[in-house]
């Protein structure tokens, strides 16, 4: 299994979030081409890119159980 992707994308389905995600982000396009809002191909290539990205979590360390205060 890949580390870090989750189980359904390794299998090939898509979670409803990403499925919203990608329907909000295509009706946008969509409205801008309704209302004759200019969008330079090379501006579309670099969204797309954008949301193809995988997404950070950022990890907290856990507190240390040591009793011993920061920095000592």
């Amino acid at each position: 299994m890949v580390v870090g992707r989750p189980y359904a994308a390794v299998r090939g389905r898509m979670s409803w979030k990403r499925k919203l995600r990608v329907l909000l982000a295509c009706l946008t396009l969509e409205a801008g081409v309704i209302f004759g809002v200019p969008m330079r191909p090379d501006e579309i290539k670099e969204l797309m890119h954008q949301m193809n990205q995988p997404k950070l979590a950022h990890v907290h360390k856990e507190d240390d159980d040591s009793g011993d205060p920061p920095g000592s």
